[in-house]
């Protein structure tokens, strides 16, 4: 009997570069497209990411950046993990997230996001003065036979983004709009 396996994996080029303010939440950083090929559904088990900052002069401790990452497949959150929860090595830090209800039917695609959730609290000699990758090394599944599998060179994998922390003065794309309703008066 042959395996079911994942057919293509690719990067979403929306994501390039995002720049996360403190205290943000849920913000997308990378985007990627997972296709099963047509024998069977996928469902997925974990997900192997890595954070790390490559460049920069701030902290390389992840815990004064990060309160938690979540992963979603389209508009559904299926993992959240604390920043305290990824195993440090050397500068890298690395997690196995545990999917809840992941899949792809035979023959689709679905988007898969990686958010995460800043701390409040960013030294303001880290913000501005940092890049990190967030890099997907492989996804887990099951394919309909029961045959579970790790996939970690398919398309794209393993699929690297870079993104940075900044104070909402220096983070791109911000505006702040300030209008008076009729009737008031502005002092």
């Amino acid at each position: 009997m042959e395996q079911e396996i994942i057919s293509d994996v690719k990067k979403d080029s929306a994501y390039s570069a995002e720049q996360v303010t403190e205290g943000a939440v849920d913000q997308k950083v990378a985007g990627f497209t997972v296709k099963a090929d047509t024998g069977s559904n996928l469902t997925f088990q974990t997900l192997n990411l890595d954070l790390k900052m490559t460049a920069g002069a701030g902290s390389t401790n992840l815990n004064r950046y990060f309160n938690s990452v979540s992963v979603w497949e389209g508009s559904t959150k299926v993992a959240t993990v604390n920043a305290v929860d990824f195993t440090k090595s050397g500068t890298t830090y690395s997690k196995n997230i545990t999917l809840a209800g992941a899949s792809v039917l035979a023959g689709q695609t679905n988007e898969f996001y990686i958010t995460v959730d800043a701390a409040t609290n960013i030294d303001s000699a880290d913000l501005g003065h940092n890049t990190w990758t967030a890099t997907v090394q492989g996804l887990r599944y099951v394919d309909g036979m029961g045959a579970i599998m790790t996939d970690t060179t398919t398309g794209d994998l393993p699929y690297v983004q870079i993104f940075s922390f900044e104070t909402s003065a220096t983070a791109g794309s911000k505006e702040l709009k300030v209008s008076l309703t009729s009737g008031q008066n502005c002092y």
